[in-house]
Protein backbone atom coordinates (compact mmCIF):
# COMPACT_ATOMS: atom_id res chain seq x y z
CA UNK A 1 0.00 0.00 0.00
CA UNK A 2 2.44 2.72 0.73
CA UNK A 3 4.91 1.94 -2.09
CA UNK A 4 1.91 2.54 -4.56
CA UNK A 5 0.99 5.68 -2.53
CA UNK A 6 4.45 6.75 -2.86
CA UNK A 7 4.19 6.02 -6.75
CA UNK A 8 0.90 8.20 -6.91
CA UNK A 9 2.80 11.39 -5.21
CA UNK A 10 5.85 10.91 -7.48
CA UNK A 11 3.53 10.82 -10.40
CA UNK A 12 1.79 13.92 -9.52
CA UNK A 13 4.80 15.94 -8.84
CA UNK A 14 6.01 15.05 -11.57
CA UNK A 15 3.18 15.99 -13.84
CA UNK A 16 3.64 19.40 -12.04
CA UNK A 17 0.48 18.78 -9.92
CA UNK A 18 1.95 19.16 -6.59
CA UNK A 19 -0.94 19.66 -4.58
CA UNK A 20 -2.00 16.84 -5.19
CA UNK A 21 1.24 15.30 -4.96
CA UNK A 22 1.42 16.75 -1.39
CA UNK A 23 -1.29 15.17 -0.46
CA UNK A 24 -0.12 11.66 -1.46
CA UNK A 25 2.88 12.59 0.17
CA UNK A 26 1.55 12.99 3.52
CA UNK A 27 -0.81 10.19 3.47
CA UNK A 28 2.67 8.26 2.58
CA UNK A 29 4.34 9.45 5.05
CA UNK A 30 1.73 8.86 7.89
CA UNK A 31 2.20 5.15 6.50
CA UNK A 32 5.83 4.96 6.31
CA UNK A 33 7.70 7.46 7.98
CA UNK A 34 11.24 7.48 5.85
CA UNK A 35 13.31 10.18 5.13
CA UNK A 36 13.24 9.74 1.41
CA UNK A 37 9.06 10.59 1.83
CA UNK A 38 9.68 13.42 3.68
CA UNK A 39 12.50 14.43 1.71
CA UNK A 40 10.31 14.58 -1.33
CA UNK A 41 7.69 16.23 0.65
CA UNK A 42 9.76 19.21 1.30
CA UNK A 43 10.36 19.37 -2.02
CA UNK A 44 6.85 19.94 -3.06
CA UNK A 45 6.60 22.41 -0.59
CA UNK A 46 8.94 24.52 -1.20
CA UNK A 47 8.09 23.99 -5.18
CA UNK A 48 4.69 25.71 -3.84
CA UNK A 49 6.48 28.52 -2.00
CA UNK A 50 5.33 26.72 1.13
CA UNK A 51 8.99 27.69 2.73
CA UNK A 52 7.84 26.61 6.03
CA UNK A 53 6.56 23.49 5.71
CA UNK A 54 9.07 22.77 3.69
CA UNK A 55 11.59 23.41 6.34
CA UNK A 56 9.76 21.13 9.24
CA UNK A 57 9.70 18.35 6.13
CA UNK A 58 13.43 18.59 5.66
CA UNK A 59 14.07 18.53 9.56
CA UNK A 60 12.32 15.73 9.69
CA UNK A 61 14.06 13.90 6.51
CA UNK A 62 17.61 14.72 8.26
CA UNK A 63 16.17 13.26 12.01
CA UNK A 64 14.90 9.95 9.49
CA UNK A 65 18.10 9.33 8.10
CA UNK A 66 20.43 9.37 10.89
CA UNK A 67 17.91 7.24 13.25
CA UNK A 68 17.89 4.89 9.25
CA UNK A 69 21.97 4.85 9.32
CA UNK A 70 21.84 3.99 12.84
CA UNK A 71 19.44 1.16 12.57
CA UNK A 72 21.93 -0.13 9.35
Amino acid sequence: EAYHVLNLARAFAHSGSDSMAILQFRKYVKLEATSEGYRELGEAYDRMGKGELAAQAFRRAEQLQVEEELDN
